[in-house]
């Protein structure tokens, strides 16, 4: 039973990145910029047309559902890349208080007064 389905399962992934690849890339020639607006549009035009064949209701709903789907992702990397961002100034900030102290004790005084 699962290799008679692994062609049609392989053939339908390959339509949806096929699709999804295709509206991403047209939005971002709309648009002129890349972000995450075009992933959550391209989801939701992937969904849409994908299930069109089932009726236009059907098809908003896949629609949504893709759009959806697209943007808890975007939004989980969002928030992921903002983490590490703060992590990154975090740790340079620690980096530059060690060199700081570093240079104080070599010269035995304070580089900066507040």
């Amino acid at each position: 039973m699962l290799r008679s389905r692994a062609p049609i399962l392989g053939g339908s992934f390959g339509m949806w990145a096929c699709i999804y690849s295709l509206s991403c890339c047209t939005m971002v020639y709309i648009r002129k910029r890349e972000d995450a607006i075009n992933s959550v549009i391209a989801g939701f035009s992937t969904g849409f047309i994908l299930a069109i064949r089932g009726g236009l209701r059907n098809a908003l709903r896949s629609g949504v559902i893709g759009g959806l789907f697209l943007g808890i992702i975007e939004t989980v990397m969002i928030v992921y890349a903002q983490k590490q961002r703060r992590d990154q100034i975090i740790q340079q900030n620690k980096e530059v208080k060690k060199m700081k102290g570093d240079i104080e004790k070599q010269y035995g005084r304070k580089l900066f007064r507040k």
